[in-house]
């Protein structure tokens, strides 16, 4: 019984990863939207595609987003910069734990 867990494992990892992979994606209806800024027929690129999924109703041609990233250059803020101190204590934690576990099954 103690070997069984692993397999078990294996088996949610294998279902799990099928269900990703085989998850059907949902495409726009239409093969042409209607860019919100200067009203001109586009055909979807994949840029537009995943902002269609993510539910964006407003959607831009690549001229029209190209002018508004110019515009609106990234700026880096103080949270972006701060290092992850978090992620770093987290996996400080729970690695150690974790390959005690694993050594215990096998060895």
């Amino acid at each position: 019984m103690q070997g069984n867990e692993f397999y078990i494992f294996l088996l949610l990892a294998s279902v799990y990863g099928l269900f990703i992979l085989l998850k059907d994606k949902k495409n726009p209806p239409t093969e042409t939207f209607t860019c919100a800024r200067c009203n001109k027929q586009e055909k979807y690129s994949p840029r537009t595609i995943n902002a269609w999924r993510r539910g964006y109703d407003r959607l831009y041609c690549y001229t029209c987003h190209s002018q508004w990233l110019k515009d609106h250059p990234f700026r880096q803020t103080a949270a972006d910069t701060r290092g992850g101190c978090l992620s770093v204590f987290i996996i400080v934690v729970l690695v150690p734990p974790t390959i005690y576990s694993v050594a215990k099954l096998f060895f």
